[in-house]
């Protein structure tokens, strides 16, 4: 799996053990397993590389644990830090890894709006309201 540099140092921290990605035209789930055009995306219990960029050689691997598909603004607050958002309170602002969100600070009891915000920044052409899979995984050592 594909996943941003900041993410894949969040993945091996262990401060980020969900991820959320656009659903395409012709996805189906069934059984914990998620299928596009009769090929396998992701499965449950299987276990994917990860790779911090197109054509980037894995650093680790992660077992996906449970497959959810929601709405994009859905999201809980018991996600948003799964996600690996957390509110650095020293200095009054979200943060992503090393990325600072918009560098403009929220209170910590908006983090769907912070969210929302690092959403947007991944896939700017998305509306909120889109469906999307919610993968939760976990590190294999």
């Amino acid at each position: 799996m594909i996943f941003l540099p900041d993410s894949v140092a969040l993945i091996l921290s262990g401060a980020k053990t969900q991820t959320r990605r656009p659903t395409k035209e012709g996805d189906s789930i069934y059984r914990g397993r998620i299928g596009r055009g009769g090929r396998l995306l992701w499965e449950v219990g299987r276990t994917y590389a990860v790779c911090p960029g197109r054509g980037k050689r894995a650093v680790c691997r992660i077992r996906i644990t449970e497959i959810r598909c929601r709405r994009v603004c859905d999201i809980s607050d018991k996600d948003v830090p799964a996600e690996g958002l957390r509110w650095d309170f020293k200095r009054g602002r979200w943060v992503y890894g090393k990325t600072v969100l918009e560098n403009r600070a929220w209170y910590p009891n908006q983090n769907i709006a912070a969210y929302l915000w690092l959403w947007r920044s991944m896939y700017p052409k998305s509306d909120c309201e889109e469906l999307c899979w919610a993968l939760t995984f976990e590190l294999v050592k």
